[in-house]
């Protein structure tokens, strides 16, 4: 096995990179494609509603309220960023292997 890893370690070392960078790429996308931009329209969906039945009541509802600060959301939030990092730290982590596996020893001349 040692000997096979020897003879073989760029081969590995470059699936290893591929690996982490398709799996980190995949996982990024399929996470973040639809949920960012969903959950931004829902927001400013929900601040139209909000503005309109204040006017139908007769109250005057600025446009740039201050909002209550929900700590359920600031943690999932958090979360969120600490996923995304992570992904992206495994991302850069495929480029590097991907990238030390082309480049090219030195060899010594042997006396």
């Amino acid at each position: 096995m040692k000997r096979w890893f020897y003879e073989n370690h760029i081969l590995v070392v470059r699936f290893i990179g591929t690996l982490l960078l398709l799996g980190g790429l995949i996982l990024f996308f399929w996470g973040n494609a639809t949920a960012g931009t969903m959950r931004i329209e829902e927001q400013r969906a929900a601040e139209r509603v909000a503005r309109m039945e204040a006017r139908v009541h007769g109250a005057v509802v600025p446009s740039t309220s201050v909002p209550k600060v929900d700590y359920a959301k600031a943690y999932s939030e958090h979360t969120r960023t600490q996923t995304r990092l992570m992904l992206m730290m495994v991302m850069v982590s495929g480029v590097l292997f991907l990238g030390y596996s082309f480049i090219k020893k030195r060899r010594r001349p042997d006396d």
